[in-house]
């Protein structure tokens, strides 16, 4: 067992990094020796709030369910199968569903939330630009700004979070990585309009190289934790 010198937390699983505080301790003191003493194996992980299940979830995805099928038969039937319109309110109640699970209901994991709202607001925007037969628009313009104002919103939130920056590390890399999307979507789509989104990919590629470099201990730990390594 390793007492974490920071937070004088417990730790049963052999660690180089405090799960609570982040505390290096190897930094702060605790011989590489007493590291090696403790078994590897990692404590179960604390339950996700915002995955907990609840009545609402259960009447408001009924609602959804009832209201989503009708609509698209109905469409599908009067338009020979060509839906655009009835995805649009469908996208809508899934994005306030998400809206009202992850931003209301919970104040954590900020940089999770703002990746999903990103992806949520990129599938609103394309159903409601496929509607009006303008994906080019969409693709060159909308998802790229979507996502580089989400990059930009994670990147502030981890910068300025001075007691550990390094604990979201790992959620500015997804979102980085992310935010490439509407680039590979352009090449996918054959979108002649590319220059903004190459913009954007390389930002994106900007923010990985500034990640990985300045957290490059605390991304290696996080994946050998991943993988019980």
């Amino acid at each position: 067992m390793i007492q974490c010198p920071n937070c004088k937390h417990n730790i049963m699983s052999r660690s180089e990094f405090c799960p609570l505080c982040a505390a290096n301790f190897s930094q702060l003191g605790v011989s590489e020796l007493d590291i090696n003493k403790t078994q590897r194996h990692f404590a179960k992980r604390s339950k996700l709030s915002f995955l907990s299940y609840s009545l609402f979830d259960t009447i408001y995805l009924s609602i959804l369910f009832c209201v989503s099928i009708p609509a698209i038969l109905t469409e599908g039937f009067l338009m020979n199968w060509d839906i655009r319109y009835s995805l649009i309110p469908i996208s809508i109640l899934v994005y306030l569903y998400i809206l009202l699970r992850l931003t209301i209901n919970s104040s954590k994991f900020f940089p999770q939330r703002v990746l999903i709202q990103a992806i949520s607001l990129s599938v609103i925007g394309y159903f409601i630009m496929n509607a009006a037969r303008e994906k080019e628009i969409f693709f060159a313009y909308i998802s790229p700004t979507i996502f580089l104002i989400s990059l930009i919103t994670v990147a502030v939130y981890v910068f300025i979070n001075f007691k550990l920056p390094e604990k979201h590390a790992a959620s500015l890399l997804l979102m980085a990585l992310a935010s490439m999307s509407p680039h590979v979507l352009t090449i996918i789509w054959g979108i002649e309009k590319r220059i903004y989104a190459i913009a954007v990919a390389g930002i994106a590629a900007a923010f990985i190289i500034i990640t990985i470099a300045t957290f490059a201990k605390r991304l290696w730990h996080e994946l050998k934790a991943l993988f019980n390594v």
